[in-house]
């Protein structure tokens, strides 16, 4: 509240803005026994208003300091609220930064801008796709929520900016699957190309995957199985045209015929072809 409060004779706020840099600098388990646990999403829910008023030559610290926070809030106390708070005020930051109002003053340098953009696509989305992806107990009913924030922050970035991003150009594996399923139509779409190649990719990969045998309860087996079936259901609603079904359905049938039956190939199948009838 006092980041939005109207300027008094005498005040500044420095003090405040100083004080709230601070905190945000500080281990996660020191700032929640000083705090409170419940008061960080506060924190990140105010970063649109204290990177307006932050010097540029702190806000990159400070953004990656607060995220920080907001993921060990996930691993330490089982809580998402930081990190939808968190992605909801990046969203704001850059939505206001790219309206482009002749009669509004800039509140954000250009400098600062980019590095939320780079922020995004760098080390938001490795993270997100380790510690919100389906497979994590906390995230697994609320995964497509945070993940649709960050769509929305992913939409807003130049396709010159994204192109740069070695990230989201990085070999699909198990850990980030289902976050590239998640943003390969809204990558394709920025960038007027087919969503089918990288379509393609992650059913290739997903059809390649040995199933697993008797798990024994074995948490990593079961990860691996939540993983690829959730990924699975997060790529079969992206449209295809008919063309692209049925060379999809070939390629699957090609993968089990050299791989055998032993694979995810024909769970995949029986999801894109169950979502194909309904549409």
């Amino acid at each position: 509240s006092q980041l939005k409060s109207r300027r008094r004779i005498g005040f500044d706020g420095r003090g405040f803005v100083d004080l709230s840099t601070r905190l945000a600098k500080m281990p996660y388990q020191e700032l929640t026994d000083l705090i409170g646990i419940g008061s960080l999403p506060i924190i990140t829910k105010a970063i649109p208003d204290l990177l307006n008023q932050l010097p540029t030559s702190v806000c990159e610290g400070v953004l990656k300091n607060l995220w920080t926070l907001s993921q060990d809030e996930i691993i330490r106390n089982s809580s998402i609220s930081s990190t939808e708070a968190f992605l909801l005020g990046l969203k704001k930051i850059m939505l206001d930064a790219v309206k482009n109002d002749p009669g509004s003053k800039q509140t954000i340098s250009p400098a600062v801008l980019r590095a939320l953009q780079k922020a995004t696509i760098g080390y938001i989305f490795s993270d997100l796709c380790k510690n919100a992806s389906p497979s994590n107990p906390v995230c697994m009913l609320n995964s497509e929520n945070i993940w649709s924030s960050y769509i929305r922050c992913l939409e807003i970035i130049p396709v010159a900016v994204i192109s740069e991003s070695d990230v989201l150009k990085s070999e699909i594996n198990l850990g980030n699957i289902y976050g590239i399923a998640l943003c390969a139509r809204v990558l394709s779409s920025m960038s007027g190309s087919s969503a089918s190649n990288r379509t393609r990719k992650i059913e290739t990969f997903i059809a390649c995957q040995n199933y697993p045998g008797n798990s024994n309860n074995d948490i990593r087996v079961i990860d691996q199985i939540r993983a690829v079936l959730v990924t699975s259901l997060a790529i079969a609603p992206q449209p295809q045209s008919e063309t692209e079904m049925k060379e999809s359905v070939m390629n699957i049938f090609e993968i089990m015929l050299v791989q055998g039956g032993k694979t995810f190939g024909l769970e995949l199948l029986a999801i894109k072809v169950a979502f194909w009838w309904e549409s």
